[in-house]
C-alpha cells in the first residue's frame, strides 16, 4: 500500500509546469484531483490496517528514533518528538493550549505528558499493555511502548501535497540569501548498564518538635548515577510508632494518614496510608512499599529525594523512627531496564507534638437507618445459608477519637431459630472483622481495631449463618444489647465501655420452600366528595405487590387470603367497605416465577369524617403446594398508599 502511495505523489510530482504545454489547465486539474482521491482513500486504509493517525511524521520527530525510557523528568529532542507524536492523535493529545500542545511541544516531560502517554498505552493495550501482564497504562515509556512509538515513526505517511496551480510566467529569480547554519542535533543517548549510591540526605533532620500534621518532611536520600541514567521506581521505608510517655509501640497507621515523594519541590507520587498499606515482616518491623515514584538521576549526577508525611490528630505525642526497609528497600532501573538495589541504614528520629491535646474522646452508638427491614430467609435442607444481613449500626466518636477493640452481639428470638445460628460475623463495610459462633446466642468479637476519628460515623454491619433443618416460620434477630457491649479506647489510652439498646428487625427462616413478597408499583389512594349525600363519599386506594415462589410452587393468592385495613391518624385499624384483586397470573405460581397482584380497596366515609387515613396490607396468607398455611404479617412495612383526607 505504501508503494501505491509513493506512486501517486511521484505522478502529482510529474505533473510540473513542463507538461503544461501538452494539456489543458482543466485537463490537468482533473487528474491531479482524481489522483488526490485515490492518495486520500489509501491513506485512511494504512491507518485503519496500522491503527496509527493518518499524518506525515511530525518536524520534532526528524532524526529522532526512541532509544531510552523516559518518564517524568526526562529531558531532550525525544521528549519532544514523544508530545508531538501524541498530538498527531486527538485520542492522546498533551494539550489543547499553552506548554506541550500542537506547536508548543516542549522537551520536558511532565504530568501533561505522562496523561496522555497513559491514552496512547491504553489505546494500544494490547501491544504494550497485555505483554506485560498490565492492565492499565503507567506513564513510563518502556521498552514495549518505545517499539509501538518507533513503529508508528516508520509507517508515517508522507503528507499529501498541495495542488499545483496552473503556472504563471516566472519572475526573475532574486539572488539567494546565504543559508542559515543547521543546528546540530541533540545526540541521541545509548543505553547502557548502571548503578547508583544511596546515602542519607542532610535534610530533613531528626526533629523532637514537630506541630505541624501536613506535608512534614520526614526523611531524605541522596542518589548518584553510575554508568546510566537511573530512575529510582521503588522504596521502602520502615516506619516505627512509640508513644514516648509509655514507651508503648503503636501501629504506623494510626499515625501516618499519607505519605508524599518529592523531587525538589515536584511531587512525584502520593500515598494514602491504611492498616492494609503498612506490611509486618516476621521478626514484627513495619514498613511501607511506595511504588511508581519515577525519580529520574542523570548519569553522573547527585539528586536527593525527599519523603513527607501526613499525620492524623490523636491527642497525644507520637515518636516515628524511619529509615530504609531491608538489604534492598530501594530498586532503580538503568537505561537497559536492569534493576539495581540497595539501602540506607541510618535513621531519622521525629516527635509529632500535640501541644492541645485534651486526650479524651466519647463514643455513641445508634440504629442506623438502613437496618435491613424484616424478611422471610430460605435456609437450603443440605447446606443452611450464609451472611444473612441482618443489624446496620452506627459508632460515632466525638470530642477526640476513638478505637473500638470489643464488641458483643447478642442474638433473640425463637428457640428453634436461635438454635440454628451456626455463625455471627462482624463487617466493617465489606471488611469482615470477625467470625464468631455464639455461646448461649451471644458472640463476642475482641482484639478489634476500629479506628473513628473525631466527629466521624463509622457503620458497622452484624449478619448470621443458619445451619440446615430450620423450623419453618421461627424467628431471630440480632442486637448489641448486652451490658459493656462496645469497649473503646481514648487517645490518651485508657479505655471505656457502652451499654447501648439496639435491635434489628426480625428475620423469619423457612426450610427449601418459601413465598417472598415485595411492593410494586402503582402505589396510590384518592377520595371522592359526594356533596349531596356526603356519607357516601368515598376514598379509594390501589396497593401492587409481587409474590415469588422459592424452592417451590405457591398456591395462588385469593382476595380472601390478603387482609388490608384503613389506618387512621391514631394509628387505629379501621374495616375497608370493599376489596378486589386483580392477578397477572392464571394458576398457581411456579418456583422461581412471580405473580403481580393488584389490590383496590375502598372506604366510604360514612356519618361523620375520618380524617386522614391510608390503606395498608396487614396481612397476608400463603401456602405452598403440599405444606401449612404461613400467616405473615412481617415485611409489610411498605405495602400501604399514600395517605387521602376523608372530610
Amino acid at each position: 500500500m505504501k508503494q501505491k502511495i509513493f506512486a501517486i505523489i511521484a505522478s502529482i510530482a510529474l505533473m510540473a509546469p513542463t507538461s503544461v504545454g501538452a494539456l489543458t489547465a482543466e485537463d490537468l486539474q482533473a487528474q491531479i484531483n482524481d489522483l488526490l482521491a485515490q492518495l486520500g482513500t489509501l491513506q485512511t486504509q494504512l491507518a485503519a490496517s496500522t491503527g496509527t493517525p493518518a499524518t506525515g511524521t511530525p518536524a520534532a520527530c526528524v532524526g529522532v528514533t526512541f532509544t531510552v525510557n523516559l518518564t517524568i523528568g526526562s529531558t531532550g529532542a525525544d521528549v519532544k518528538c514523544l508530545q508531538a507524536l501524541l498530538n498527531t492523535d486527538a485520542a492522546t493529545k498533551v494539550a489543547v493550549t499553552g506548554a506541550g500542545s500542537p506547536g508548543n511541544e516542549t522537551t520536558t516531560f511532565g504530568p501533561l505528558t505522562k496523561t496522555a502517554v497513559v491514552k496512547f498505552q491504553q489505546k494500544y493495550a494490547s501491544e504494550v499493555l497485555t505483554p506485560l501482564g498490565l492492565t492499565a497504562g503507567t506513564g513510563f515509556v518502556g521498552s514495549a511502548t518505545r517499539t509501538k512509538l518507533n513503529a508508528i515513526l516508520t509507517a508515517s505517511v508522507p503528507t499529501t501535497p498541495t495542488t499545483p496551480t496552473t503556472p504563471t510566467t516566472p519572475t526573475t529569480p532574486t539572488t539567494p540569501t546565504t543559508p542559515t547554519t543547521p543546528t546540530t542535533p541533540t545526540p541521541v543517548v545509548e543505553p547502557s548498564e548502571g548503578s547508583f549510591t544511596a546515602i542519607i540526605a542532610a535534610a530533613p533532620a531528626s526533629n523532637a518538635s514537630v506541630t505541624t500534621l501536613t506535608n512534614v518532611p520526614i526523611y531524605g536520600i541522596q542518589f548518584k548515577a553510575i554508568g546510566s541514567n537511573i530512575k529510582i521506581d521503588r522504596l521502602d521505608l520502615q516506619a516505627a510508632a512509640t508513644v514516648p510517655a509509655t514507651g508503648e509501640t503503636v501501629h504506623p497507621a494510626t499515625l501516618i494518614k499519607g505519605i508524599s515523594v518529592y523531587d525538589g519541590t515536584t511531587l512525584l507520587t502520593e500515598k494514602t496510608i491504611t492498616v492494609a498499606d503498612v506490611l509486618k515482616d516476621s521478626s514484627g518491623t513495619y514498613y511501607i512499599r511506595i511504588t511508581g515514584i519515577g525519580f529520574n538521576v542523570p548519569k553522573g549526577e547527585t539528586k536527593v529525594l525527599t519523603v513527607k508525611a501526613d499525620f492524623y490528630t490523636l491527642e497525644v505525642n507520637r515518636t516515628l523512627v524511619v529509615r530504609v526497609y531491608g538489604d534492598n528497600g530501594i530498586r532503580g532501573v538503568d537505561t537497559l531496564g536492569l534493576s539495581t538495589w540497595a539501602t540506607v541504614t541510618t535513621t531519622r528520629t521525629h516527635t509529632i507534638l500535640y501541644l492541645t491535646a485534651i486526650g479524651s474522646s466519647t463514643l455513641a452508638a445508634t440504629i442506623n437507618v438502613n437496618t435491613p427491614k424484616s424478611s422471610s430467609v430460605k435456609v437450603d435442607s443440605t447446606n443452611g445459608v450464609e451472611n444473612v444481613s441482618m443489624l446496620n449500626f452506627n459508632l460515632k466518636s466525638t470530642i477526640g477519637a476513638s478505637n473500638v477493640t470489643d464488641v458483643v452481639v447478642t442474638a433473640t428470638g425463637d428457640a428453634a431459630a436461635l438454635a440454628k445460628i451456626s455463625a455471627i460475623k462482624l463487617y466493617d463495610g465489606t471488611t469482615l472483622l470477625g467470625s464468631v459462633a455464639p455461646v448461649s446466642n451471644v458472640a463476642t468479637f475482641n482484639d478489634l481495631s476500629v479506628s473513628i476519628a473525631k466527629d466521624i460515623t463509622k457503620t458497622l454491619t452484624a449478619k448470621a449463618d443458619f445451619a440446615a433443618g430450620v423450623t419453618a416460620g421461627t424467628r431471630a434477630r440480632l442486637g448489641v444489647t448486652a451490658a459493656n457491649a462496645v469497649t473503646y479506647e481514648k487517645p490518651n489510652l485508657s479505655t471505656a465501655q457502652l451499654s447501648p439498646t439496639i435491635n434489628g428487625e426480625y428475620m423469619y427462616v423457612f426450610g427449601d420452600e418459601v413465598a417472598l413478597f415485595t411492593i410494586s408499583t402503582p402505589l396510590s389512594s384518592v377520595y371522592t366528595y359526594d356533596s349531596t349525600t356526603p356519607s357516601l363519599s368515598t376514598a379509594t386506594g390501589v396497593i401492587t405487590f409481587k409474590a415469588k415462589a422459592d424452592g417451590g410452587t405457591l398456591t395462588a393468592l385469593v382476595s380472601g387470603k390478603i387482609t388490608v385495613k384503613a389506618i387512621n391518624s391514631n394509628g387505629d385499624e379501621l374495616d375497608v367497605t370493599s376489596k378486589m384483586i386483580q392477578r397477572s397470573l392464571t394458576t398457581n405460581v411456579p418456583d422461581g416465577s412471580e405473580d403481580t397482584i393488584t389490590v383496590n380497596v375502598t372506604k366510604t366515609r360514612g356519618a361523620s369524617a375520618l380524617g386522614l387515613i391510608y390503606f395498608k396490607v396487614t396481612e397476608i396468607k400463603w401456602t405452598m403446594v403440599g405444606g401449612s398455611e404461613i400467616t405473615q404479617n412481617w415485611g409489610l412495612e411498605e405495602f400501604k398508599t399514600p395517605a387521602v383526607n376523608v372530610q
